[in-house]
């Protein structure tokens, strides 16, 4: 009962995951969840550390969350968890590690390139994200600050259906992205 006090709230994002069989949910007490829509059954969730922004499902069983926090700086990041198994429903036995960005608030996977798009106070990040079972990686390959646009603070981050575009919210405007003309 005590964690359910982690979902009231503030839901600071919800989308549709699994090929539209499940929705996942980051809110900002601290807590993220993915459900399935057919049984409306937990299929896993878990703590976070701050406040979570925007949930990420990664393939082989990761959940990424990117979380803020203003009262504690060094809970900012993106949590990578293993919920594979019995993993999935019980957080404290959740491998989970931290890598420390500028107040990320936006997630996205892109299956075609295998890697995570991160946006973040300077900009988007693109990123490789491994694990081996045991210790999880996170390497940011490139990264285009909204500062040479004239912008400041990007925000959410979410691909536009039926293209290859990511939309970017800054605190100026939307910037779009075309993923294949990235390099």
């Amino acid at each position: 009962a005590s964690d359910r006090s982690g979902f009231s709230g503030n839901v600071a994002e919800c989308k549709i995951v699994k090929n539209g069989t499940a929705v996942a949910m980051a809110a900002n007490g601290g807590r993220w969840a993915v459900v399935g829509l057919a049984e409306t059954n937990v299929l896993a969730w878990g703590k976070s550390s701050g406040w979570p922004h925007s949930i990420e499902l990664l393939p082989n069983d990761i959940v990424a969350v990117a979380a803020t926090d203003t009262s504690n700086p060094a809970n900012k990041g993106v949590y990578l968890y293993d919920v594979s198994g019995s993993r999935a429903k019980s957080p404290n036995s959740q491998n989970r590690t931290k890598f420390a960005m500028d107040n990320p608030h936006g997630l996205y996977w892109d299956v075609t390139l295998g890697r995570m798009f991160v946006s973040d106070t300077q900009g988007l990040h693109m990123c490789r994200v491994g694990y081996d079972g045991t210790t999880f990686s996170f390497d940011v390959e490139r990264t285009w600050l909204i500062s040479e646009l004239g912008l400041t603070y990007a925000h959410d981050l979410m691909p536009v259906p039926g293209s290859r575009l990511l939309a970017m919210t800054t605190y100026e405007q939307i910037v779009f992205f075309d993923i294949d003309a990235l390099d």
